[in-house]
């Protein structure tokens, strides 16, 4: 047995040894390796590079690992890397191993030859998972010709896995900007659980990985984010098991190299446009769609304001109704597309007045040949002025001036057209005037609404009474009103001062005349 089994020595065989038998082979070890003893001038043989001990491939596996062998001084020449693998409790370990190769080397391992008793038998002993046990790394070169000098030794422990690994892991660029998608299946077996799932993650230009780990949720997919988009980064994974009430411990490490984190863009939105909406407060927003966008936004302000509303989502359509905002008033809005986190560009700015409809009725006026016009004014809009026009029914189009053309009746919400014809149809249109409140500009809109009515009759003329030819009569003349088409008259008396009848179920108010200009009645 060599160096590393010399300083690594079986602690319990030596425990149980006699003085005797421990003064013997501290004299043989002594005697035997005494050429392995350097001088205070003797070269430094380096530590073994990157030495690991990990679970492994299965329950009860481990792995012990070390890089390419380090570079050895001037005068020497490297001759192996030597390891053991023992109970990091009881520190009992295997006989020495030894590795000739420089290369990097990664050993699997089952079971262990452990020192069985005082006499140095050993026995063959499988790991217990949850059981911790520890690698030792030395490496050895021989200086000034046959000298052998060893290098300090690297310890290492790890727990021996209840399990093996998680399968099928994958990791992928993700969907959302900037991320990796992780997904895998959980390690199965009689009585296993999965107690934890975690990574770790660096960029793949990185030279080492960060010492902590990070949990990757309770299912078997993990979305990695927060990552610099288009960049490349390794990953390694691992899940922890046991069995009952144990701790769980980590079975091997898996890992994934080069992954590319999202980089995604979004295109600009064409063709914004606005438009009065169909309700009052509303305005119609329409675009055509962004290369890449998964959604939209808009954002909105008074063409008064100066300054912009937060940016709001539109939905995942190409058009969005705004309601509840102040009728009658310019706004203008901008739009963009946006892909999770990922925002396009800001689209050209879209104005339309926010619908405002004023309420208008016509009816036929309280003097004869008018029609009387009331409006009610839109809600929270300040009107400028109102402005009229009317058109016989008959007629196809308004005038464009003179009488029946526009005509402005100031604020008020009440007017009477007179001069037209009685009992005749008329087309009547309201139209409101307000200012946008423009600071720059005080741009006119107008919103039209149509009513129609009939003007009045126009009353005839020249109306007598006299005492009828009958007893009990009276006889009532009159000249027809000029210009109308008399469908019929009515009339309607009362006893001299009395009242004239109303709405009476047993008395008429008003009794047809016919279409003669003459009628006698009698009381």
């Amino acid at each position: 047995m060599t160096g590393i089994a010399s300083s690594l020595r079986h602690s319990r065989a030596i425990a149980l040894a006699s003085v005797a038998a421990l003064a013997v082979v501290t004299l043989l070890l002594a005697s035997t390796h005494s050429h392995e003893v350097a001088s205070a001038n003797s070269p430094t043989i380096p530590k073994p590079n990157n030495v690991r001990f990990e679970p492994g491939n299965a329950a009860k596996k481990l792995v012990v690992s070390w890089g390419a062998a380090p570079s050895i001084p001037n005068g020497c020449t490297f001759l192996k890397t030597s390891y053991q693998v023992g109970n990091a409790a009881t520190n009992e370990f295997e006989d020495e191993n030894d590795n000739t190769s420089k290369n990097a080397q990664s050993i699997a391992y089952g079971q262990i030859w452990i020192p069985n008793d005082q006499n140095g038998n050993t026995v063959r002993h499988g790991f217990v998972a949850g059981t911790r046990y520890r690698a030792r790394v030395a490496v050895y070169a021989t200086c000034s010709g046959s000298v052998q000098r060893m290098s300090a030794t690297v310890s290492v422990d790890t727990v021996a896995p209840y399990s093996g690994p998680a399968t099928g892991f994958s990791a992928t660029s993700g969907t959302a900007n900037g991320s990796i998608s992780l997904s895998w299946t959980n390690p199965s077996g009689t009585g296993i659980s999965v107690t934890k799932r975690e990574y770790r993650r660096k960029l793949s230009s990185a030279n080492s990985w960060p010492s902590s780990w990070t949990q990757a949720g309770t299912s078997t997919s993990f979305n990695i984010t927060g990552l610099t988009p288009g960049s490349n980064y390794d990953v390694q994974f691992r899940v922890y098991t046991k069995t009952g009430s144990a701790t769980g411990v980590p079975t091997q490490t898996l890992s994934a190299s080069s992954v590319r984190a999202q980089s995604l863009s979004v295109g600009s939105i064409s063709n914004p446009s606005a438009t009065s909406g169909n309700a009052n407060g509303e305005i119609g927003l329409s675009w055509s769609a962004a290369t890449s966008a998964t959604a939209y936004e808009y954002r909105s302000k008074k063409s008064s304001d100066q300054n912009w509303g937060a940016w709001t989502s539109a939905g995942t359509g190409t058009s969005k109704t705004i309601t509840g905002l102040d009728q009658g008033v310019i706004y203008e809005f901008q739009l963009r597309g946006k892909a999770s986190s990922i925002t396009g560009a800001t689209s050209a700015s879209v104005a339309a007045v926010a619908q405002f409809t004023p309420t208008a009725s016509a009816g036929s006026g309280t003097a004869a040949e008018t029609i009387d016009v009331t409006i009610t004014a839109p809600q929270g809009l300040t009107v400028t002025r109102y402005e009229l026009r009317w058109k016989l029914n008959s007629a196809s189009n308004y005038p464009s001036t003179g009488t029946g053309s526009w005509t402005s009746i100031g604020t008020s919400t009440t007017h009477t057209i007179s001069g037209l014809t009685g009992s005749t149809a008329y087309n009547v249109q309201v139209r409101v005037v307000h200012s946008s409140g423009d600071a720059t500009s005080t741009t006119s809109l107008v919103k039209t609404v149509n009513v129609s009515s009939s003007a009045a009759v126009k009353p005839p003329t020249n109306f007598t009474s006299s005492v009828g030819s009958q007893f009990g009569s009276l006889s009532l003349s009159w000249d027809a009103p000029t210009g109308q088409t008399v469908t019929r008259y009515e009339y309607r008396y009362r006893q001299t001062g009395g009242s004239y009848p109303t709405n009476n179920a047993n008395v008429a108010v008003w009794t047809a005349a016919g279409t003669q200009s003459t009628r006698t009645t009698t009381t």
